[in-house]
């Protein structure tokens, strides 16, 4: 009796070893399925390779091993389907699969942040709603679709709402001390900065030793000298305005 328990617990256990590799196979298939049906492979001209939802077209996912954010968001596409999160071997076919299409497809420019098409620029806001800024000479608006794509890194911030303040440019001179003339390289330098295929200029905001100077003024020239530095090109020009 005891003999005829252990043969039977064994039989359930070579049964559940069995069917345990075609379980996973199936998860994979049916991952790869879903890529199918909800992406498109993307080849950076770095390289690098992405995958872009066809519900965000313009909003490109880092591809790499299976816990990339383009392996992730397939997942979350298989668990709201099944309730179930895909096994880890299920995920590296996964991953396996979409590397190997990437590199059947042309490459493409894959732009972070910012990025230019033509005469206008375009601009990721970097929210959860994927909206993009158009800025053009007439003008700019928000809209939620692309020319071009972007991806995002795991430090990339949403941008603030775009509000009219009304104020002209020169209340910048409220918050920075520098002379009124040299308000027009200032104001120039920061347009400058949304042109990402030209050498951008290092803006450098100093002062006298001791000098008094306010917690919104200094914020002002930590914003302005991080966002110079963050676009600045290998090749930039250094602009100098001391007060």
């Amino acid at each position: 009796m005891l003999m005829e328990n252990q043969n039977e617990k064994s039989s359930d256990k070579s049964i559940q070893t069995s069917t345990t590799p075609k379980r996973r196979i199936e998860q994979g298939q049916r991952l790869i399925e879903i890529a199918i049906a909800n992406c498109s492979p993307i080849r950076g001209m770095d390289g690098r390779y992405y995958v872009a939802l066809n519900s965000r077209p313009h909003i490109a996912l880092a591809l790499g091993n299976a816990s990339s954010d383009a392996v992730l968001e397939i997942c979350n596409i298989y668990f709201t389907e099944s309730g179930k999160w895909p096994s880890q071997k299920a995920t590296s076919l996964l991953s396996s699969y979409l590397t190997a299409q990437c590199r059947t497809v042309q490459p493409e420019e894959v732009n972070l942040r910012a990025g230019a098409h033509g005469d206008d620029i375009y601009l990721d806001m970097g929210d959860s709603e994927y909206r993009i800024i158009h800025i053009h000479r007439g003008g700019h608006e928000v809209i939620t679709s692309s020319p071009m794509l972007f991806t995002r890194s795991h430090v990339s911030k949403s941008l603030p709402e775009i509000k009219d303040s009304g104020h002209p440019l020169t209340e910048l001179t409220r918050f920075i001390r520098i002379d009124t003339k040299a308000l027009p390289v200032l104001v120039a330098c920061m347009i400058a900065s949304w042109f990402p295929r030209m050498p951008q200029p290092i803006i450098f905001l100093g002062g006298a030793a001791r000098l008094t100077i306010t917690t919104a003024q200094s914020t002002a020239q930590v914003k302005l000298t991080t966002m110079a530095l963050s676009s600045m090109a290998p090749n930039g020009v250094a602009v100098s305005l001391t007060s």
